[in-house]
Parts: structure tokens; sequence; C-alpha cells
């Protein structure tokens, strides 16, 4: 059976644990049974939406928000690029198209570019990357960008939902430019996407094309029209970088 995760991550995020299993941070390796045990309940169709140790939810979710504080950077740039559980498909999905060579195709184009991108960003440092992210997620990998700059700033969202736990974080980038990518598109994404227009007031919101992907139960995971987005606020990653100030040319397939 192919494995749910996938396994090239750990080569591809700088400075991952090399020890196996699911967990990359080796800072939060004392939870990798708990997060596994979250990680397993959450490919079973029609799970609840929290594990059945509540007061080891919390105690994670604490965890992270303070491993979050601790490296969080300033986020001075006009413009924001918030990614919403960017690493899901990658983390718990990967077996649902594991024998469909054009998403696997797509799966790993999305990867390199996002990764490639926040690489590039964290060189030149153009552009605010903000994380919407579930404490699992982060403490298995997004922990990572979060310690090595990449990663400027994480929102905790509830269990696999794009609403956050705190949504008045959401206005300390009133008087940004939003740009955002991740996952999935007509769920988390759109979610995350519909609270932020609500809360700031905004009628459009940008999203760029290249760094959404929908659900694997899709015919195409980067395709179609981005839900909650106007399409003349629908961009590419060409468009951007120019926005940004970044070359990325060199990211596009």
């Amino acid at each position: 059976m192919a494995p749910s995760y996938d396994p090239t991550l750990r080569s591809r995020i700088p400075g991952s644990n090399q020890s196996e299993g699911f967990v990359l941070n080796s800072n939060f390796q004392e939870w990798e049974n708990f997060i596994t045990k979250i990680h397993e309940i959450d490919i079973i169709p029609d799970k609840t939406t929290e594990s059945e140790d509540y007061s080891l939810d919390k105690t994670l979710l604490r965890l992270c928000q303070e491993h979050e504080l601790k490296h969080r950077t300033p986020t001075t740039h006009e413009n924001t690029l918030m990614l919403v559980h960017p690493f899901y498909l990658h983390l718990y999905h990967m077996s649902s198209i594991s024998y469909h060579p054009d998403k696997l195709n797509e799966a790993d184009n999305y990867l390199t570019t996002l990764l490639g991108l926040l690489e590039q960003n964290k060189r030149e440092k153009r552009v605010n990357v903000v994380v919407l992210e579930m404490a699992n997620a982060y403490a298995a990998l997004t922990s990572l960008l979060t310690e090595q700059g990449i990663v400027d700033r994480v929102l905790f969202t509830l269990p696999d939902n794009g609403l956050l736990f705190h949504p008045d974080e959401f206005n300390d980038f009133q008087d940004s430019n939003i740009f955002f990518g991740g996952g999935y598109n007509g769920a988390c994404l759109s979610t995350s996407i519909r609270e932020i227009k609500n809360i700031l007031m905004l009628k459009h919101i940008k999203a760029i094309q290249d760094l959404v992907i929908n659900p694997p139960t899709t015919k195409k995971l980067n395709s179609g029209r981005i839900y909650e987005v106007r399409r003349s606020d629908v961009i590419t990653l060409e468009e951007a970088s120019q926005l940004f100030g970044l070359e990325v040319d060199n990211l596009l397939n």
C-alpha cells in the first residue's frame, strides 16, 4: 500500500529530521506517535474533527503556538502571501493519487514551485509569508520552515478547517496586499478566504493560480476556477513575481 505522505519530503525540506517517521522536525519528535495517530485518523472518511485525547490536542497546540511565537519574524512588507494548509496533500493524501501519474506529476510541480518560491523569497525577502496551519502539520513540517525564516508567521486553524482559532489575527494584515495559495480549493482554502474577506471587509482577494491545489478527488489538481475569488483576481505565478519583485521564471514548467 502506498504511503499517505510523500516520502520525498524528507529530502526536499531543508534541515529535516533524517530518521524514519512522519514528523520531520526533531524538536517535535516525541509527538511522533500522537501525530501519526491523528494522521491515520485523518485518512478515514467521516472522522471526527478532533482526536480522542482532547487534552493532548490542546497541549500540542499550545507547544506549537509557543514555538511559532519564538521563531516568527516581522511581517513588514506591503505584500503578503497567505498559504492555507500548503502541504496537506503531501502529508496526508498521496496514497489517493498514487495510481494517477498525471496527478502525481501535478503534485510534484506544485511542491517544486512552492518550495522554490519560498527559498527565493528567503534570499530576497520581498513578501511576507504567512501560513494558515493545523497544529499537527505545523509540528511535523511547517515548524521547520518557521525555524529557518522561510515562513514568517503561522496562524493556527481548527483541525481540517480553514477557520482560525483566533480570527482577529487577520487584523494584523489590514494594510497588506494579500495573495492566497494552498489548499484545498473549494474547502479549507475557500473557507479562509471567505473568513478574511468578512473580517477585513474586503471585496477583492487575489489568488495565485500556480500555488492553488484542488482536492485529490478532482480530475486535475491545478485547474479550474478558484472559489471565493473573482476570475479577474486570479493571477499567475509570473504575474505575482512581477508584483513581488522576485525572479521566478525558472520555477515555471
